[in-house]
């Protein structure tokens, strides 16, 4: 069986975002984050830069249209 990897976004780069983001990250291998969308671009490039992520969005609606959730 060849092992599939999954793409999530998180929308919202505060508390709780922040905790959903780092647990996809920290422990479901079977996922990547994609992309993290907040109307704070600052707040999303910093935990986005904690994390690795390339892609931040100011728009939720961004995240949906990003090519990487496959």
């Amino acid at each position: 069986m060849v092992a599939r990897s999954i793409g999530l976004g998180v929308v919202g780069a505060g508390r709780m975002g922040a905790i959903l983001a780092r647990a996809i990250v920290r422990h479901v291998p079977e996922a990547h984050l994609v992309g993290i969308a907040d109307r704070d671009l600052g707040a999303a490039r910093r935990l986005a830069d904690e994390l690795s992520v390339e892609a931040v969005f100011g728009d939720a609606g961004l995240v949906l249209a990003d090519d990487g959730f496959l």
